[in-house]
């Protein structure tokens, strides 16, 4: 029953004990009664209106009772009780705006009032309804509402009609008073029925609402989170829990608990799940699930549903836990044999007594203890003093007992945790007068309580950072102090250096010491160090004590020993960092004579699971590094790939026109349909050629370099992109002044502007504008020196007033893929190859290309710079004239030099080229040949490409500079590559060669490089 309805039937009773309803017979309040005690049990409307159907039903001396149900301007005819129903006086519908209406069913619905009929028969006859009913009673009209709805303009939802006894006028006032009654009561409980559904539906809302929340939050929680019906079927599985099973939503949904995990059926883990769920009562234990090798700690929480589980993994805990109850039994059998030290405390006299244990416990010899309270006080490390202090006088004001942990330290300097239990003792006026209490050394415990902490950081560090440098240097400071005074990673690098990082001292004054310790790395062969000899084993070491002497042994320096000195090294550890049977690097702990403590074996295992982690971090990160290379890599093949298929028809269309236009003698004609069919047949199978990546990414984009005018090249972008501005209502502005011609490739320097105008028309919005310039510059900045920098420049420039770039998205603008970001993805499409593309053929023909824009909203402007072809000027072929041409073709007569290009056109050209100038020229097509014919050879010079197979020119020049002069480890070196950067002039510098001259080369220039070198190689 709820709390509405209990004050429902409290307020019938008060009713009925009124003076009006006196005069009700014992069968009318026991109709009344059992109606109320009935729809107090009930929980609806619709059962409290079978409940008072059912009690009229049960009283023979209501003649009939007729129930209509409002529907709108419709009352509907639901129940009759005795009653005969007829078309007239009772029909299924009654329109009750319509008078008249049978039982003056209009008038109670609009007047919420009850209506008296005391000769219903006569009424009924006027109405034009046959009776055929019981004769001598009275009708009764009675509108059912809640009664909070009595006073608003809500209709009565259900209208009651009553046949009661009205012999003569009291037994008639005794029914109206009765029927009255029965209304009020009824009322009263719709009304506490609707107040509950009504709060019901709220709370259901706010239950769905809370439902949802609590949805989000399981998901993302970081435990294990599942619900089994009582049939143990999953009905919810959180997000770790999925993580941790491997298993996906899909599989769980609806599948037995048993049925996924056979083998914990009738294991005690299946009996405390079904504990909790005959018991109802929450349930928690811990689990070791052997087939993961995993402990858990469960918590069940049994509902009508079922249960709920929440599992966390405590393994790392477990450990934990085992290696502190591992040290708590040491420590107990060292209690045992050295008898855990006992003091007494003579509180009113201050005097102390310490028993010979508990003086060895302070690193005292017996009888060294000074026997007062302040001698205590001062062994007590400074850091703890005081709330030690405050912890025995609390328990000798309150009289309760004294515990406490605090560190300690002993005269020769080493810092130990001491636990410290004391009770005190009361005089016979209730004044404290001693206090007798031990104390033990648990240094071990804190040390493992410590390890735990740090390998939980730890471990929570490394997997939050890919970023290896970083977590690294957060590992350093964790490690320092709770394992080490200072601590230092080596890494071994890719190139197979080692690089010392991560440098951690516990004095911050000493923290400035990297630049220091960065000089003492240990090379390789050097396997006295132990940093070198770990590396090389996978071997840990542990030096206890770091002896002078075994410092002089592993110093690589003078210097390397006297810092060992002044850091005042007294112990030392080095672990591997192994992961996947390699060795990345190792950790170096060190103890100083300032905390004057040492490894020993539990420190070591600590160190070598942190080194574990710590390289499966590193081994992460690299694995994320090699991805996202191998990522990138494929990125650029798909970029290359779709312009490459078209690269073979730039010669054979070439060779065709000047077939076509001039007159060649035989044997360059059969060069020139050599090259064709050699091009025809690449065509056909440039898809499978194609497949080797490394040929692609090493930069063999085939480019027909000839002279080329950049005014004809932009007019037919411009034509090209003209239909696509028109469409946008975008007008195209050129300005072209003469520049001269430059070398490249017609076909890909137009595919570059018509790029840079696409992107422009396609950012631009409707009836904006576009600007195209050529103009000449003489100004070589933001082009990468080379031997051309002293030439003027041909610079395009693309600008428009389209949507601009927003200056942090501005670098990476010519990057593979990338795109301002999403909204510019679903507007305006594309995969962001476009400009990447730009970028790199602009860089193969020597230029630079760069970006400029206001910002967002203020239009972008695009450049590129190309190295303008010097004029030849008509010179006539006078007697001195050829002369001088004679002069000039022999500079290099008796110059032996070797030509390395993979590529057999190229090495045909420098072979004529060099010859011509008196050269005496040996060609290899690798690397390797390029090895065997230094010796055979004894060339004067080196010109090698860089892209090649096997072995590219770094590697070559690398192995070349790591010979002795004699066998031409310093000869001359010219890298001829295609790689035209900037960067790549650099990497050509490291690797040995002295200049770098990028492809297409004039051949003057080519000779005046080779003249140059020889000439600084001879002074």
């Amino acid at each position: 029953m709820s709390r509405g309805q209990e004050e429902a039937a409290r307020s019938g009773k008060a009713a009925g004990d009124s003076a009006s309803t006196s005069a009700f017979s014992e069968r009318q309040w026991r109709m009344l009664g059992e109606f109320s005690y009935r729809a107090a049990l009930v929980e609806t409307t619709e059962a409290v209106v079978a409940a008072l159907m059912e009690v009229i039903a049960s009283d023979a001396e209501i003649a009939f009772a007729v129930l209509y149900e409002l529907e709108q301007q419709q009352a509907v005819l639901r129940q009759a009780v005795r009653w005969q129903v007829n078309a007239r006086l009772s029909p299924p519908r009654i329109n009750w705006l319509h008078d008249p209406t049978p039982w003056r069913l209009g008038s109670v619905v609009q007047t919420r009032q009850a209506a008296w009929i005391p000769d219903w028969n006569s009424e009924a006859t006027s109405t034009g309804a046959a009776t055929g009913n019981a004769i001598g009673t009275a009708a009764m009209v009675l509108p059912l509402e809640p009664t909070e709805l009595t006073s608003s303009s809500v209709l009565p939802s259900l209208v009651l009609i009553l046949g009661l006894p009205a012999a003569d006028a009291a037994q008639a006032e005794q029914s109206r008073q009765f029927g009255g009654q029965l209304a009020e009561r009824v009322n009263a409980i719709l009304s506490a029925v609707h107040q509950r559904e009504a709060k019901q539906y709220r709370l259901q809302h706010e239950a769905e609402e809370v439902y949802a929340s609590l949805d989000r939050i399981l998901a993302s929680m970081s435990d294990v989170f599942v619900m089994l019906d009582r049939d143990w079927r999953y009905i919810y599985v959180n997000d770790k829990a999925l993580t941790s099973s491997g298993f996906s939503r899909a599989d769980l949904l609806g599948r037995s608990f048993w049925e996924v995990f056979p083998d914990l059926v009738n294991t005690p883990f299946a009996a405390q799940l079904q504990r909790a769920l005959d018991e109802q009562q929450m349930v928690h234990f811990e689990y070791y699930y052997a087939t993961w090798d995993r402990w858990f700690e469960n918590r069940v929480y049994p509902s009508v549903r079922g249960i709920s589980l929440f599992s966390i993994d405590i393994t790392e805990r477990k450990h934990a836990e085992e290696a502190m109850r591992s040290s708590q039994e040491r420590l107990a059998l060292a209690s045992q044999a050295a008898n855990i030290g006992t003091f007494e405390w003579n509180v009113q006299t201050n005097e102390v007594i310490w028993s010979p244990e508990e003086e060895a416990l302070y690193g005292l010899p017996p009888g060294g203890f000074g026997g007062r309270y302040e001698n205590w006080k001062q062994a007590v490390h400074p850091d703890d003093r005081y709330q030690a202090e405050q912890e025995v006088l609390q328990a000798v004001n309150q009289g309760s007992d004294f515990i406490s942990e605090f560190r300690i330290i002993k005269p020769d300097g080493s810092i130990r945790w001491i636990a410290a239990r004391g009770r005190v003792f009361c005089d016979g006026h209730g004044r404290p007068k001693r206090m007798i209490g031990v104390n033990e050394d648990v240094t071990e415990r804190k040390h493992a309580e410590a390890a735990q902490r740090l390998l939980t950081e730890a471990s929570a560090l490394l997997m939050t950072s890919l970023d290896y440098q970083t977590t690294l240097k957060n590992i350093a400071r964790l490690v320092v102090p709770t394992l080490a005074d200072y601590c230092y990673f080596d890494i071994v690098g890719a190139d197979g250096q080692t690089q010392r990082i991560a440098w951690q001292h516990c004095n911050p004054e000493r923290r400035a010491w990297f630049d220091r310790i960065q000089q003492f790395v240990p090379p390789s062969s050097f396997q006295a160090h132990p940093a070198a000899a770990v590396l090389a084993s996978g071997q840990p070491q542990l030096v206890a004590v770091a002896s002078e002497a075994w410092m002089e042994s592993i110093a690589i320096s003078p210097e390397h020993l006297q810092f060992m000195q002044e850091a005042e090294l007294c112990s030392l550890m080095t672990v591997p960092l192994i992961a996947r049977d390699r060795h990345l690097g190792v950790l170096t702990c060190c103890f100083t004579h300032e905390s004057n403590r040492h490894y020993g074996t539990a420190e070591l295992r600590l160190a070598e699971e942190l080194a574990r982690r710590a390289a499966l971090a590193l081994d992460n990160a690299d694995l994320y590094r090699q991805a996202q290379e191998a990522n990138r890599i494929k990125d650029e093949f798909l970029a290359v790939l779709s312009h490459e298929l078209r690269s073979p028809l730039n010669p054979i269309l070439g060779w065709t026109r000047l077939l076509q236009t001039r007159q060649f003698d035989a044997a360059t004609t059969a060069r020139a349909l050599q090259t064709i069919e050699r091009n025809a047949k690449l065509q056909t199978q440039l898809i499978e050629d194609l497949l080797d990546i490394s040929r692609i990414l090493r930069g063999k984009m085939a480019l027909t370099i000839v002279p080329v005018d950049l005014a004809s090249i932009i007019e037919a972008a411009v034509d090209t992109v003209q239909l696509a501005a028109d469409a946008k209502g975008i007008e195209i502005c050129k300005q072209l002044d003469p520049v001269g011609q430059v070398a490249g490739d017609a076909a890909r320097l137009q595919q570059v502007t018509w790029n840079l105008l696409s992107n422009a028309i396609k950012f631009t919005a409707n009836g904006g504008r576009i600007g195209i310039q050529l103009e000449q510059v003489e100004s070589p900045e933001a082009i990468p020196a080379s031997s051309n920098s002293s030439l003027p420049y041909a610079q395009v420039t693309v600008s428009d007033t389209g949507k601009g770039i927003r200056p942090e998205f501005l670098p990476h603008v010519f990057e593979y893929f990338r795109q301002e970001d999403g909204k510019t993805t679903r507007q305006f499409g594309g995969l962001g190859l476009g400009l990447a593309i730009v970028r790199y053929l602009i860089e193969l023909h020597g230029g630079t290309v760069w970006a400029e824009s206001p910002g967002e909203g203020k239009g972008a402007t695009f450049r590129f710079r190309l190295p303008v072809l010097p004029e030849a000027d008509p010179v006539p072929m006078t007697a001195n004239a050829a002369e001088q041409d004679s002069e000039a073709a022999h500079q290099l007569n008796g110059v032996r030099i070797l030509v390395v290009d993979d590529e057999t056109d190229m090495r045909e050209l420098m072979t004529v080229v060099l010859h011509q100038q008196g050269a005496t020229v040996h060609t290899a097509a690798s690397a390797a040949e390029a090895l065997e014919a230094l010796a055979v050879f004894q060339p004067d010079l080196l010109i090698s490409d860089i892209g090649m197979p096997v072995m590219d020119g770094y590697r070559l020049m690398q192995q070349i500079r790591c010979r002795p002069p004699h066998q031409q480890g310093r000869i001359p070196a010219i890298a001829l590559t295609a790689y035209a950067a900037e960067t790549d002039q650099q990497q050509a510098q490291r690797a040995g060669f002295q200049k770098h001259i990028a492809k297409p080369v004039d051949p003057r220039d080519l000779i005046a490089a080779i003249l140059g070198l020889l000439d600084q190689e001879n002074r």
